[in-house]
C-alpha cells in the first residue's frame, strides 16, 4: 500500500443479518408463559427473568432490554 492509498469503506456497525433473533426465541416463549401464568407483571420484568440465560457479551441489563425490546407476542 502506498502513502496515498486510501483504505477500504467498511460501515460501522455489527455486519446486516447478524442478530440474535434465533437464538432469543426460546427465551422469548419462556418469557411468554411467565406473563400468561401471572409470575411477572411486565415483558420487562419476564426479560429481567430469563436474561441470566441470555446469548451474548453484553451486560445483563443490555440483554433485558434486547429481550424485550425484541418480543414478539
Amino acid at each position: 500500500m502506498t502513502a496515498n492509498a486510501i483504505p477500504p469503506h467498511r460501515p460501522r456497525g455489527r455486519p446486516r443479518g447478524t442478530n440474535y433473533r434465533r437464538v432469543d426465541r426460546a427465551l422469548h416463549e419462556e418469557m411468554r408463559r411467565k406473563l400468561e401464568q401471572c409470575e411477572v407483571p411486565t415483558k420487562r420484568a419476564a426479560a429481567r427473568a430469563v436474561a441470566d440465560k441470555a446469548y451474548g457479551e453484553g451486560t445483563l441489563d443490555s440483554k433485558v432490554t434486547r429481550l424485550a425490546r425484541t418480543y414478539p407476542f
